[in-house]
């Protein structure tokens, strides 16, 4: 196996980093990996915000709601940008100009993420620990007030990088037969036979893992959160209007 692969056959969530921040030959390394990440029509609809601040920190990981993000030696901060885009065409005369579209906004979302994913790769390949934030996104008015974003832009994912102080188990994943169809969707007849060993497999992740301990396993992670996430009320549909989106 070459050593792409093997990166992500071991990639663990790193949640414990040390102090130190990372080199600028390391920073500019992994930001050249978003750079040259793939684009929709080339557009470039990304951005990212690297917050070096202690007390901008802080604020975000009152957002967070998670203490170690504070203590996050580089934390990233993935935007969907359109605002670049109006502007060039602005400066460029043209005129009548609506606000961006929701496939607009999906190009701009999508770019965030594979630029996100290459930075990852990027950064485990130093020997660096990665951590994805979704949780910055619990407040979106705050987080865009925070880093002033502009109209025509909107946060997508954030994520911390250093050097790892912690070395966690690797977590079970689901298989590819659930995962990967070939030509059609496939439906299982019933799906919690189907994720009987994967359920077996969290349960001794969770019941042997050196932190947070706990019994639990993925049908029942899945059920809770998909409950609880269904019924919450959305605010982002009010807040990408706000944004300047059409939606």
């Amino acid at each position: 196996m070459n050593k792409t692969l093997e990166l992500f056959e071991r990639h663990k969530t790193i949640r414990k980093f040390k102090r130190e921040r990372i080199s600028a030959e390391e920073l500019q390394a992994i930001l050249q990996a978003y750079r040259r990440s793939p684009s929709s029509l080339g557009l470039q609809a990304s951005t990212i915000i690297h917050v070096t601040d202690q007390k901008l920190k802080e604020e975000i990981t009152k957002i967070s709601e998670q203490e170690y993000v504070a203590d996050v030696p580089e934390l990233f901060i993935f935007v969907a940008d359109l605002y670049r885009g109006r502007k060039v065409a602005e400066q460029k005369g043209y005129e009548n100009l609506v606000d961006p579209s929701v496939e607009m906004l999906i190009q701009g979302f999508t770019d965030s993420i594979i630029g996100a994913q290459s930075l990852s790769v990027a950064a485990e390949s130093l020997g660096l620990g990665v951590v994805y934030l979704g949780s910055l996104l619990k407040d979106y008015e705050k987080l865009i007030e925070l880093l002033k974003l502009p109209k025509y832009t909107f946060p997508v994912i954030g994520m911390g990088v250093g050097y790892p102080d912690q070395e966690p188990q690797l977590k079970p994943k689901m298989s590819m037969e659930h995962r990967c169809f070939e030509n059609e969707y496939k439906s299982f007849d019933n799906y919690l036979d189907e994720f009987k060993e994967l359920d077996d497999e969290m349960h001794n992740y969770y019941d042997t893992r050196d932190e947070n301990r706990r019994s639990d396993t993925f049908t029942n992670q899945l059920s809770k959160f998909y409950d609880i996430l269904s019924k919450g009320e959305s605010k982002a549909v009010e807040v990408l209007r706000k944004q300047g989106f059409r939606i």
